[in-house]
């Protein structure tokens, strides 16, 4: 199988650790693909054994339309090389620190033993949705996840520390790994997900939902100062372009779980065990 870390990043001093822990911390060779927002990236500050593609953007194109542009970067190598399916695309936030030797060697292992799998996350919960969630009157709360499981190194402060492997209903976009052939099914990120920052973890479950496919949870040891955020500082280059284009943060998360609340109504909500 074919390891690709993808990342996409507007704080390059971020990018550089997150990408370097992941290559030192893998056991066989591991490729990585960066694209940024509104910002130059140093080839030089990574290792220089890395395969590196850099993409960069002079605007705030947001998360998923450069997590998509990944994806389509991955698409160029030739099917004779790699089978799509073996294609394992790994997207971490640039503050996704892995502390784990030998972590691909696990995701090759629940690729290759699982056949249904065709995603896997860091952290994530058992459960997706309030069980009266079309019952009563729409709120976010409804979209929570429930059973949270990880093996972050402060797993006990958002749930519960996960031993082994286990199925999930849903992970968080902290660490998202994926078999290209079912982003190649899906045509990317942004044909099917136009928000450009959130609710794409949880859409995703959904969609792996829809087809029958499944979600795991690899405990593997990481860090991630900053979980379940994303913001867009005013001093970052681009930003009024962003707010100008997409609306503030708050207005983003708004309507990112909106969406999700009024696309999913045939999956939501739903457990696994």
């Amino acid at each position: 199988m074919r390891i690709r870390v993808c990342i996409v990043t507007m704080t390059p001093e971020l990018a550089y650790d997150a990408a370097n822990r992941a290559v030192d911390m893998a056991d066989g060779p591991v490729e990585v693909l960066l694209a940024s927002n509104c910002c130059k990236l140093d080839a030089a500050r990574f290792h220089s054994c890395v395969r590196l593609g850099i993409f960069e953007s002079e605007d705030n194109d947001g998360v998923v339309p450069q997590m998509h542009r990944l994806w389509e970067e991955a698409r160029k190598t030739p099917a004779s090389l790699v089978d799509a399916r073996d294609d394992i695309l790994v997207y971490i936030h640039d503050d996704c620190q892995i502390l784990e030797k030998g972590w691909d060697g696990r995701v090759i292992s629940i690729m290759s033993t699982q056949p249904a799998c065709d995603a896997i996350g860091f952290v994530g919960g058992t459960g997706i949705g309030a069980a009266d969630i079309y019952q009563s009157p729409y709120a976010m709360i409804q979209l929570g996840r429930h059973n949270v499981h990880s093996n972050l190194v402060d797993a006990e402060s958002h749930g519960a520390r996960a031993t082994g492997p286990m199925l999930l209903a849903t992970a968080d976009g902290c660490a998202l790994i994926l078999r290209r052939s079912f982003l190649d099914e899906m045509g990317g990120w942004s044909s099917w997900w136009p928000e450009p920052n959130h609710g794409y973890d949880n859409a995703l479950a959904c969609e792996l939902r829809r087809r029958g496919r499944q979600l795991w949870l690899l405990p593997v040891r990481f860090a991630h100062p900053s979980p379940l955020k994303f913001t867009t500082p005013p001093n970052i280059v681009g930003s009024q372009r962003y707010v100008a284009r997409f609306g503030t943060d708050q207005e983003v998360h708004a309507r990112a779980h909106q969406r999700l609340y009024d696309t999913y109504r045939d999956v939501l909500p739903f457990h696994v065990s």
